[in-house]
């Protein structure tokens, strides 16, 4: 019985142990998420407009 029970323990710290770095990774990705849009400005503003490209044809 003993070992039945130090089994299910085992099982139960497997699984938070899963779901724990799941949350981590989940947190991760939304924090990075939100700063996508602000990095992408900050990266435009040390850049300067874009080139304003011209028809130099004719």
């Amino acid at each position: 019985m003993r070992k039945v029970a130090g089994m299910r323990i085992e099982a139960v710290r497997t699984a938070v142990t899963i779901g724990v770095a799941a949350a981590v990774l989940a947190a991760g990705f939304v924090v990075a998420q939100r700063a996508l849009p602000a990095d992408r400005a900050l990266a435009e503003a040390q850049r300067g407009p874009a080139p304003v490209y011209t028809d130099r044809t004719g």
